[in-house]
């Protein structure tokens, strides 16, 4: 799964004093801990260079997220931001370590400003399909426990396989507000998950617009279809109820045009070429100089 970095904190930070048998500070409760963390400057990690006790406690506790992405503050320890998946789907939470994997308590502080390890990101509309590892299609027609125990089942009864069931795209999701968005790729969701951040409204979150019209290829990898306004979004989903064994993921085409405010609020147009410029584009309109 592509995973897109979604923020780019450049604060610096204050060590308080450093215990010569471990690298976590001194006499700081872990919500300061992990507050530090959140204010420290980070460079992104893969999962794999988190110490094996932090993996272990994602994998054990947390198996009902996806992992986004991994931080690393040096000298302080890790974040890693998680998105609900299966009834929590809509779900976003974070979880943080120290340098030496131990999971830090955010409930564990001096006052009473308990911090919340979940929140709620956004709604998803159903129902939604999914397609699982051997062709078949799954449909789950609302967030409810219930609703899943179709495909949690599929998984029981196919223990070998270690593959996810691919979402068919294009969906729709709710921000409170009933701001309702179409998102059309992996990518796309894994951005609003990403956004999901306290006390963040949807302005900020909603800081680039894709101008259409906008081709997408489907998931046989050949078929493009273009998407002229809201509307067309149907002829994706019609391509996708007739061709239910095709694999992969539909995404949108370079080039496409994007709007942004810049700096004094005035709305320009930039043309996106490539992956890079679009990340380039996030994080100069969406997040740079935001908390």
């Amino acid at each position: 799964m592509k995973k897109f970095l979604t923020i780019l904190l450049s604060y610096s930070f204050l060590m308080i004093g450093c215990n010569t048998s471990s690298t976590e500070p001194k006499d700081l409760s872990d919500a300061e801990v992990i507050e530090m963390i959140q204010n420290a400057e980070k460079i992104v990690v893969p999962t794999s260079e988190l110490p094996n006790q932090s993996q272990n406690i994602l994998n054990q506790e947390y198996y009902e997220y996806d992992g986004l992405v991994n931080w690393k503050a040096s000298d302080l320890g890790y974040m890693t931001e998680l998105a609900g998946r299966g009834h929590r789907s809509g779900m976003y939470r974070e979880a943080y370590f120290n340098m030496e994997g131990r999971k830090l308590d955010p409930n564990d502080r001096d006052d009473e400003d308990k911090r919340k390890e979940e929140w709620k990101c956004f709604d998803f509309i159903y129902p939604i399909t999914f397609n699982m590892p051997d062709g078949s299609a799954i449909t789950v027609a609302s967030k409810d426990e219930e609703n899943w125990v179709e495909l949690k089942s599929w998984y029981d009864d196919n223990p070998d396989t270690d593959q996810k069931p691919i979402m068919q795209f294009p969906i729709d999701i709710n921000f409170e507000g009933d701001i309702t968005i179409t998102i059309s790729s992996e990518e796309e969701l894994d951005r609003a998950y990403s956004s999901c951040k306290r006390e963040r409204d949807y302005e900020e979150f909603d800081c680039g617009q894709l101008v259409l019209p906008a081709s997408y290829k489907m998931s046989d990898g050949s078929t493009i279809i273009t998407v002229e306004n809201e509307s067309g979004y149907q002829a994706i989903r019609d391509w996708q109820e007739a061709n239910p064994d095709a694999r992969g993921e539909v995404t949108l085409t370079y080039p496409f045009d994007m709007t942004f405010k810049d700096a004094d609020g005035i709305e320009i147009t930039i043309t996106i070429n490539n992956d890079e410029e679009y990340r380039a584009a996030q994080i100069e309109y969406c997040l740079k100089d935001r908390d």
